[in-house]
């Protein structure tokens, strides 16, 4: 569980609206729900419609929960039928490190254009990292490529971010040792927030 849950968990019960970007099946929307959180200020995003619908048959709430879940491409236009400015935090676990840097730097600008623009609007999360940052050719990949970051590249991407939108962002980004995350002697789990300021 993300060190920010209890807090994350606190707000949405406050009225704020958080956003589960690449969503998966749900899981995380659904463990908010349970826990107390307003089902109406949880979103959830996810490229394949087919995750959502395997969500819907794991938890057997088709017809109960009502939390909105798009499907859609985040790089399209429209950002899969997301609103501009309506959200207060965005959870996005095991998705920017899909990409390349100049992917990353354009998932990130659009994930910010999706906050509220307010200081302590938060997108936080976790990815892959690596010892050192690198470039990972991989077929898979949207763009055939994959950025793997450390702290400090995170960082910095965030800063150029930061730099292209003209919005003050914090950002705090640490390595977290995990055997169970090591695919390689030098991959581990990086955690990140992102704020508003």
């Amino acid at each position: 569980m993300a060190p920010e849950y209890t807090d994350v968990l606190q707000r949405v019960k406050a009225g704020h609206k958080i956003l589960d970007l690449a969503c998966c099946f749900g899981q995380d929307i659904r463990r908010l729900v349970f826990d107390g959180a307003p089902a109406k200020h949880i979103c959830g995003s996810e490229l394949e419609q087919g995750f959502i619908d395997m969500g819907y048959e794991l938890f057997k709430d088709r017809d109960t929960l009502t939390s909105k879940i798009t499907s859609g491409d985040f790089f399209a236009p429209e950002t899969a039928d997301l609103e501009v400015s309506s959200f207060d935090i965005i959870h996005a676990a095991s998705f920017f490190h899909l990409f390349s840097w100049d992917e990353q730097i354009e998932a990130v600008t659009r994930a910010v254009a999706l906050l509220k623009p307010v200081t302590g609007s938060t997108i936080f999360g976790r990815q892959i990292g690596v010892r050192e940052a690198s470039e990972l050719k991989h077929p898979a990949a949207r763009s055939g490529s994959m950025w793997r970051h450390d702290e400090s590249s995170f960082a910095k991407m965030v800063g150029e971010v930061a730099e292209k939108t003209g919005i003050k962002l914090m950002c705090e980004v640490r390595a977290v040792e995990n055997a169970q995350w090591r695919v390689e002697e030098d991959w581990k789990l990086l955690r990140f927030c992102i704020t508003l300021v």
